[in-house]
């Protein structure tokens, strides 16, 4: 059985929201982003993502769309949390951003998540979305969706039996959408 995510030893000194700073990432952050993106997939409790996804895949996933934008926040060098947005679709729907947010299961509770999206929404909004939205949130998932509402997100829909869970079972998706 793969540990959950919450039951991961936080590394002591590391987290604090007020000692994170956040900014956008470049391709020399990846190889800090990779071990936490590996992490938080293997679990298989908060992203679709195949709990099987290599480094290729990731890198498919979070760099190579067109437009994708990351965003890391980071305490003394080391990158405790990432953030990636892209246009949900292309064409006449690019003007629409997708996210996903990963924060090191260390880290979490402690309001980096907090601190690296409010930093990533402004961001969205002054590259000229219009709105961001997230397909796939997963319902167990509360500080997510407690979070994403705190930010203004609504849930615009749920589809039940979504997302197969390890613990829980199938658990339902919510789509969350914030107008920018």
């Amino acid at each position: 059985m793969i540990p959950a995510i919450a039951e991961r030893p936080a590394p002591s000194g590391l987290c604090p929201a007020d000692d994170i700073m956040v900014r956008p990432a470049d391709v020399s952050d990846w190889p800090r982003i990779w071990p936490i993106w590996k992490r938080i997939v293997e679990c298989g409790e908060t992203h679709p993502y195949p709990i099987e996804s290599t480094e290729q895949d990731a890198v498919s996933l979070w760099l190579a769309p067109k437009r994708s934008a990351i965003y890391v926040a980071e305490q003394a060098g080391t990158v405790v949390a990432a953030m990636m947005t892209k246009p949900m679709r292309y064409g006449n729907g690019d003007h629409v951003a997708n996210f996903d947010l990963m924060v090191d299961p260390a880290c979490r509770g402690l309001s980096v998540g907090r601190k690296l999206s409010t930093y990533v929404i402004e961001a969205t909004r002054r590259a000229g979305y219009f709105a961001m939205e997230a397909y796939a949130v997963v319902e167990t998932n509360i500080a997510s969706v407690r979070l994403w509402r705190s930010h203004g997100f609504e849930i615009v829909g749920t589809v039940p039996g979504a997302f197969r869970h390890p613990i829980h079972g199938l658990a339902a998706v919510h789509h969350m959408y914030k107008v920018l």
